[in-house]
């Protein structure tokens, strides 16, 4: 077509009017293809954004499918979250599988009620949390279930690493500093009467001294609260033991670290526990 229409163009107006005829159909041609190609740019292009998405989303474990609220949302356990706030609340929870959960509670009261009772325990963690100003991270000991009571936006999943609870605690508090957060809160999942209060109780603690501590009547803590991450107290311990808090407070003046002791409480391990508990006598 374009050969047919030179040769008009030589016999009617001559050489130097087919030149501009030339670049003048030669604008128009590409401005047509122009308008096309950008229209199929945008398409490859979407179609392949989709496609690195969903394989990003599906196949990275980075991301989860997480039910909240009635709805299903993506959640990035990978992501750090911007730092709002100075101060990050960081709860250690166990996946709650039946005969992997209290099981000392479990001998007298069986692996069904054990897990009932974990259960208990981890709803009012999460109640009493959530009125608390800091930023939240939950911690599973297993791996990131795609759903569960603390799969909402007020909670940031994230999984433990470390071959003891010491070395897991060090790396979760470790994460928190390096996030940017100023002061740091870990606790478990085990206490019924932990309360809001006592939590905030424990962030003020951390603007007067550089550690604060919540002691447990079987000789371990249910809580400890550091402004700077000490490997001291972490590693190189024997935990579940009735010694572990007087160890911890044994370091903490070996390494001239001021701090303040809270109010003493209760965990839920065994039977005893249980029937000193509120959460005695359990409903049937």
């Amino acid at each position: 077509m374009l050969i047919s229409w030179s040769a008009e163009c030589i016999s009617r107006y001559g050489v130097s009017i087919l030149s501009e005829r030339i670049h003048t159909f030669t604008f128009a041609y590409w401005f047509e293809q122009k308008e096309s190609f950008w229209k199929s740019l945008r398409k490859r292009v979407f179609q392949q954004s989709c496609r690195v998405w969903r394989e990003h989303l599906f196949r990275k474990s980075s991301f989860i499918w997480c039910h909240s609220g009635g709805k299903y949302r993506f959640y990035d356990h990978s992501r750090v979250p911007s730092v709002t706030n100075s101060r990050l609340l960081v709860i250690f929870s166990k996946n709650p599988v039946k005969g992997e959960v209290k099981t000392r509670l479990a001998q007298s009261i069986g692996d069904k009620k054990a897990l009932e009772v974990y259960e208990t325990l981890r709803e009012h963690t999460a109640r009493v949390t959530e009125c608390v100003d800091a930023e939240r991270m939950v911690y599973y000991s297993s791996f990131i279930p795609s759903s569960d009571l603390f799969g909402t936006e007020n909670f940031l999943p994230r999984l433990q690493k470390g071959d003891d609870l010491g070395e897991r605690m060090f790396y979760a508090m470790k994460e928190g500093f390096e996030a940017g957060f100023a002061h740091v809160v870990l606790i478990g999942t085990d206490c019924d009467e932990l309360s809001s209060q006592i939590l905030n109780e424990a962030f003020s603690a951390l603007t007067r001294y550089e550690a604060v501590i919540g002691p447990a009547t079987d000789g371990g803590f249910y809580l400890i609260g550091l402004n700077r991450v000490l490997p001291e107290l972490f590693f190189e311990r024997q935990w579940s033991t009735p010694e572990v808090f007087g160890e911890t407070i044994t370091r903490l003046q070996r390494l001239a670290i001021e701090y303040e002791r809270l109010t003493e409480l209760s965990d839920i391990d065994t039977f005893e526990d249980l029937k000193k508990s509120t959460l005695w006598p359990l409903q049937s």
